[in-house]
């Protein structure tokens, strides 16, 4: 991934608090041994239908989120165990950053090269941030990425 200072993006929101690494990359998808192809993967279960059809009503399959670069999650994102293939396929996905009011110690202290994590306040709001939970629009977030070149 190529180090940003400002990334002016779709924003995605993911309603949903305490998501674990189980949830962002099922363990039955971690069998490769590769870094990429994982995209396909990202919130598999939660994607899908039991069919294995895309689940219209989840909010990633909506046409209006598609090319989203930023995902606003909710508190304690990435809990649970500490799984490099979490990062790995959300960006796959085309992820770029992830922003949440927290993030799981396990995860937030991972090196990660792949996607920029941002621990933003649920109260604060940032004056180059167009966007809150419940709405999302275009979003000019402007920090210091935690990416590795």
């Amino acid at each position: 991934m190529q180090p940003f200072r400002t990334l002016t993006a779709l924003a995605a929101p993911l309603d949903r608090t305490n998501v674990d690494t189980d949830q962002i990359i099922p363990k039955q998808f971690l069998k490769r041994i590769e870094r990429t192809g994982y995209g396909d993967y990202l919130f598999f279960d939660w994607r899908r239908t039991a069919a294995g059809d895309p689940d219209p009503a989840f909010v990633l399959n909506e046409p209006r989120y598609k090319g989203a670069q930023i995902l606003i999650a909710g508190k304690n994102f990435a809990c649970g165990s500490s799984r490099e293939h979490a990062a790995w396929a959300l960006s796959d996905f085309g992820f770029r950053a992830v922003i949440a009011p927290t993030f799981a110690d396990i995860f937030s202290r991972m090196p990660v090269k792949t996607v920029s994590f941002l621990s933003v306040s649920a109260k604060s709001r940032s004056p180059n941030c167009s966007t809150t939970r419940r709405r999302c629009r275009t979003i000019n977030s402007q920090f210091r990425s935690k990416s590795r070149p």
